[in-house]
């Protein structure tokens, strides 16, 4: 079974450290804050073996690079896959409805 590396920007990061914290010390929600941060992290790591079973954005793609989203309850994560390289980036999520994209 092939496996992908994962990689996530700067910007990744610290959006997704943004919206823990704000869960966590804003709202005071320790197991909402907790149960997002695992639900999204488990989410990304299960793409290592398998990260084409998310649907691909076609008319987002730019220069044919496989961009997809991942969409977790309101929540859509945008990632490029790079089978040369054998690596899935992540470059942003986006607090939506999930509809939009």
């Amino acid at each position: 079974m092939d496996e992908y590396e994962i990689i996530s920007t700067q910007d990744f990061e610290e959006e997704f450290e943004n919206m823990y914290c704000y869960f966590k010390f804003f709202l005071k929600a320790n197991k909402m804050a907790n149960t997002f941060y695992q639900t999204i992290i488990d989410s990304i790591f299960s793409l290592k073996y398998f990260p084409k079973r998310y649907h691909k954005i076609n008319n987002f793609s730019k220069n044919n690079k496989d961009i997809r989203k991942l969409i977790i309850e309101k929540y859509i994560i945008i990632y490029e896959i790079n089978e040369q390289k054998r690596t899935s980036y992540y470059s942003t999520y986006i607090l939506s409805e999930s509809r939009i994209i």
